[in-house]
């Protein structure tokens, strides 16, 4: 039986948000990149077909929100709240959510995985490898009804260039990503 192309992959994302601030990721592929890309998550060529992991490290009120908003969340997309996603507190998704983790021991986010400090918004999720390019993907963060802007000098540490250049951030499929809000410097670590 051939292997699953669905392959366990993190998005980190660093960014100063206030209480009550939701972060969420839009991505896939750029559509100047691809034909039969539509503005409808699950017709797009440009969609990448996911599956939200739950994160069991943090609180269950910690991660109320972002349990509610992967309800239904079926793919990495640019459009937004999909049909059927789920809503948390009357607050319709923005796109694929995370959540705020700290590497501090004593604040309610504490998440064994971050060793980087306060403000790491964490995506875990399993991502269909095979409707990347080249195990590459695209995305940027999305926060209060704003897009982060122009990503610039956006090849990671950690992994060969991407075989593209992109105005948003480009990740790996299968491994974990890490990203810093408005900035191109970024991090690739691929599970040995």
């Amino acid at each position: 039986e051939p292997a699953s192309p669905f392959q366990r992959t993190i998005v980190v994302m660093e960014k100063p948000t206030a209480p009550g601030q939701n972060l969420f990721f839009r991505g896939g592929i750029d559509h100047s990149r691809r034909t039969g890309c539509t503005l409808v998550a699950e017709e797009s060529n440009c969609s990448i077909p996911i599956e939200v992991r739950d994160i069991v490290e943090l609180p269950d009120g910690h991660v109320a929100a972002y349990r509610a908003w992967s309800q239904g969340d079926r793919f990495l997309d640019w459009y937004g709240p999909e049909e059927g996603q789920g809503n948390f507190n009357g607050h319709q998704a923005q796109g694929t959510p995370a959540t705020w983790t700290t590497n501090d021991q004593s604040r309610d986010g504490y998440h064994p995985g971050n060793e980087f400090g306060d403000n790491y918004w964490l995506l875990d999720m399993d991502m269909d490898c095979s409707k990347t390019e080249n195990g590459y993907f695209e995305l940027k963060g999305f926060l209060g009804g704003q897009w982060e802007g122009t990503i610039s000098d956006n090849q990671c540490e950690g992994v060969d260039p991407a075989p593209f250049t992109s105005t948003n951030h480009i990740a790996m499929c299968g491994a974990l990503n890490i990203f810093h809000w408005n900035e191109g410097r970024c991090q690739i670590l691929v599970a040995a």
